[in-house]
């Protein structure tokens, strides 16, 4: 639904269409699927369905059946709504009829080749027609359709996958349940490939036809079908081995992840290169003189140059295949290398970095569409590689635990940030130390020819970047506060927050999507909070107030950044759209948070507590394993046993030193815990005597030599 009315609104920009078309598009979308079984109308007519006689074989038997009953309950249950419908648009149920129709004729090759000719020939002779008007808007309303309803695969390659996997596991289903014929797994590569061919690029090379120019169609089309192409036989064992799902880990990067930066970074170097305008030979650099010297929050400036205008040289995402085949090369090498230094956490993983790095870039993009010259930072190629990266290596060396745990775990790295934002200092010092290393020389060469200041330039947007993802550090958030008050008398001072904003939020970016997401890191946050508490890398167990730390992280960070960049005028629009979701995901919380919480905790416990054989996995080892508790039980009876004889012996020695067993001091003594009387015999000139070496015995002065043995046993 959200597809369609996305690309009607695109459709708008071009030509103003009537409101009723886009209604009729949503609603078809909305009510199309209501009483679908999860199979074809081929396998409904073999098992000679109710529903293929009650609509006399013409096809399109369960989005028919959907159709009349959403109608029915419209007409049932809110019969003004219903009213008001028909009195606006007469023709309203034909129209309907007639989308949820064609949204079934994709899965049908001559039906589909149909729909293609009449929009084709609707294009071509419009005036051969009769009401073309009404037919051209029909035509155009089915294909708009089409695609919505198979929009995923021209969307970023995570929902691909996302709604691909399910789409399989749905059909895999109808294969268990005899409810398909074939196993879907078996072909399942080749089937999305032909649909890929067959059906998704022809609707993308119409419907950009309808909409406004850049359109991200056709790109994200042939992205999704490159990777699918690469991966997907891979990407498919992986949905069908169960254990494959459980084993790995989130942290653990893949192929699709590095593509998908890769691609959006190689486009930014081709822009920094064209806006360089260099030939591309470059003389001796002194890269020793980027080194760093001082400590990140040293570095940290109150503003930056982040602005160059709108000059930018434009770089289309399907022309940066030119790059030097080395540059390349070292880009990769260098995404793969900040993928392996990312730590092996449930939350602050690869995962989440890649994540937070496309969120900024497209806030970026949308800073683009704003007028205001010192908002226009993503004008800047360097800037926007800036960000992205930071988004990308924000938590690079992340260990799962926040930075005053960091201070117990690791005192060196505290002591070597004065204890201030360690997390983020490191993930800097470490990104910077791969980046300058001699393997990525040549990748550094084609970023700055010979500019060293440009270098530079780098480092200081890295480190104001990242150190503004630091939420805890009460200075850094007083000074924030501050220098947003002062934005509006300095351009550059503006256009530094403003890159320290897309940063901030695309870091809780999940906050700010739809509820799916959110709940979905949501969880991964939660297990990752639950882990430290297991392994007591934190006194707090997350299970006993995640709901009320949720709504604390809502009311204390989300919410504020978000309004942040309404008050600002960051973005027109963006900024409500962002702060309306926020809210609705924070009152959904509030609501249903509760009862979220209590599922949650018990998925939890159960995941990671440890099943009764965990130690055992062979019969050798869990008899091993039975027979060393038994001896260790068995030596902590025999130690406590010999603590009270040792105590025992103690009191007894306290009489035979002091001769006297009636007096106050030896009772007291003898009341008193081991370390206290040990602490006290330390004290005793014969204590010291009788704990030196055998060897010394005969030196022993006759006051303090032992008694005879018979007497101490007679005494005791």
């Amino acid at each position: 639904m959200h597809r369609a009315a996305f690309l009607m609104a695109r459709r708008s920009e071009v030509e103003k269409k009537d409101p009723w078309d886009v209604f009729m598009m949503v609603f078809a979308i909305f009510v199309r699927d209501i009483h679908h079984l999860d199979i074809s109308d081929d396998q409904l007519e073999h098992e000679r369905h109710y529903l293929v006689s009650h609509y006399r074989g013409k096809g399109a038997y369960q989005q028919r059946r959907s159709l009349d009953s959403a109608l029915e309950i419209l007409e049932d249950d809110y019969q003004q709504l219903y009213d008001e419908i028909f009195l606006g648009c007469p023709t309203f149920r034909r129209g309907v009829k007639k989308l949820v129709v064609a949204s079934a004729e994709i899965e049908c090759e001559s039906k589909f080749k149909a729909m293609l000719s009449r929009f084709d020939s609707q294009k071509d002779k419009p005036s051969e027609r009769v009401r073309t008007a009404q037919h051209e808007s029909d035509a155009v309303l089915v294909m708009i359709l089409a695609l919505a309803t198979m929009g995923h695969y021209c969307q970023s390659h995570d929902l691909f996958q996302r709604w691909n996997h399910l789409q399989l596991m749905a059909q895999l289903h109808c294969f268990e349940n005899d409810k398909r014929s074939t196993d879907p797994c078996k072909g399942w590569h080749k089937e999305q490939t032909l649909i890929f061919k067959n059906t998704i690029e022809p609707l993308v090379a119409r419907v950009e036809t309808l909409l406004p120019q850049n359109s991200w169609l056709r790109f994200a089309c042939i992205n999704n079908l490159t990777l699918w192409e690469r991966d997907g036989r891979e990407w498919v064992s992986y949905c069908l081995i169960p254990e494959a799902r459980v084993t790995a880990a989130p942290w653990a990067h893949n192929s699709d992840m590095i593509s998908s930066n890769l691609s959006i970074l190689e486009a930014l170097l081709a822009e920094i290169a064209a806006n360089r305008g260099e030939d591309g030979t470059v003389g001796e650099v002194d890269w020793e003189s980027v080194k760093k010297t001082r400590t990140p929050y040293e570095e940290m400036r109150l503003s930056l140059d982040v602005g160059r205008g709108d000059n930018r040289v434009r770089i289309d995402p399907l022309d940066h295949d030119d790059l030097p085949a080395r540059v390349q090369e070292e880009l990769r090498d260098f995404m793969l290398a900040i993928a392996n230094g990312h730590g092996r956490n449930e939350f602050h993983n690869f995962h989440h970095a890649s994540h937070a790095a496309h969120i900024a870039d497209l806030l970026l993009q949308s800073l683009e569409k704003e007028s205001d010259e010192d908002r226009n930072i993503a004008f800047d190629p360097l800037v926007r590689f800036a960000v992205v990266l930071c988004a990308l290596v924000h938590d690079v060396g992340h260990s799962g635990v926040p930075n005053h745990r960091l201070k117990v775990e690791k005192p060196e790295l505290a002591e070597k940030y004065s204890n201030k934002s360690i997390a983020e200092q490191n993930a800097i010092d470490m990104t910077w130390r791969i980046f300058m290393s001699d393997d990525f020389q040549n990748l550094r060469e084609f970023m700055f020819g010979s500019s060293v200041a440009e270098c530079k330039k780098l480092r200081d947007l890295m480190v104001n970047g990242i150190m503004a993802t630091d939420f805890e550090n009460p200075v850094l958030k007083a000074l924030r506060k501050r220098r947003w008050k002062k934005a509006s008398t300095c351009k550059s001072t503006k256009a530094t927050l403003i890159m320290e904003h897309v940063l901030q939020i695309s870091t809780v970016s999940h906050s700010v999507q739809v509820w799916e997401i959110f709940l979905e890191w949501n969880e991964r946050q939660f297990w990752e909070a639950y882990l430290a508490f297991l392994e007591e890398r934190s006194s707090k167990d997350p299970s006993e107030s995640w709901y009320e730390d949720q709504l604390k992280f809502f009311d204390n960070l989300v919410l504020p950044l978000t309004e942040t960049g309404t008050e600002t005028g960051v973005w027109d629009i963006l900024s409500d759209q962002l702060f309306q979701q926020a809210t609705r995901n924070r009152l959904k919380w509030e609501l249903e948070g509760k009862n979220i919480c209590e599922s949650l905790i018990q998925k939890t416990k159960a995941r990671f507590s440890k099943p009764s054989d965990a130690t055992a996995t062979t019969a050798t080892e869990s008899i091993l394993t039975s027979t060393i508790v038994e001896q260790i039980e068995s030596l902590s009876k025999v130690i406590k046993r010999y603590e009270r004889k040792v105590e025992t012996a103690c009191g007894n020695l306290i009489t035979v030193a002091y001769n006297d067993h009636s007096s106050q001091a030896t009772k007291g003594l003898r009341n008193q815990s081991w370390s206290e009387m040990h602490q006290h015999f330390k004290q005793q000139g014969w204590y010291r005597v009788h704990s030196k070496t055998m060897d010394d015995e005969d030196d022993v002065p006759e006051m303090y030599s032992r008694p005879p043995k018979d007497d101490v046993v007679h005494d005791c």
